[in-house]
């Protein structure tokens, strides 16, 4: 509840920056993973 009540609060403007950091992350996250175990594949050989 005391969530709810704090986004309530929150401009929309701090809410899509906020948006976007999260976006941001989880695109990073997926770009990341696939990136690491293709150097690393090219590196075992």
């Amino acid at each position: 509840m005391a969530m709810y009540i704090g986004f309530q609060l929150i401009p929309d403007i701090n809410f899509n920056f906020y948006l976007a950091q999260i976006v941001t992350f989880l695109v990073g996250i997926v770009f990341y993973i696939p990136l690491s175990t293709l150097m690393s594949d090219l590196s075992k050989e």
